[in-house]
């Protein structure tokens, strides 16, 4: 199993995180509100490929996103 995390200092309503897992990872989205840490859902997630996945919210956000890649993408033999 293959871990990566995100920070994002800088708020903004769309995240492009480039994580080279190889995989279609599941994740979890913190922030910080009110000087406390907490999981938030964001709007979408898009898988752009194996390697990439955009993060959108409703509005600006910092925080991070810790991705699991739990299996590792492989293209089919042609």
């Amino acid at each position: 199993m293959n871990t990566f995390t995100h920070t994002q200092i800088t708020p903004s309503d769309e995240w492009t995180v480039i994580h080279n897992l190889n995989a279609y990872p599941v994740s979890d989205v913190v922030t910080v509100v009110n000087g406390e840490t907490v999981k938030i859902m964001p709007m979408a997630l898009e898988y752009v490929d194996a390697n990439t996945i955009i993060v959108r919210f409703s509005e600006p956000r910092e925080g991070s996103i810790r991705l699991v890649g739990l299996y590792t993408y492989t293209l089919p033999s042609v």
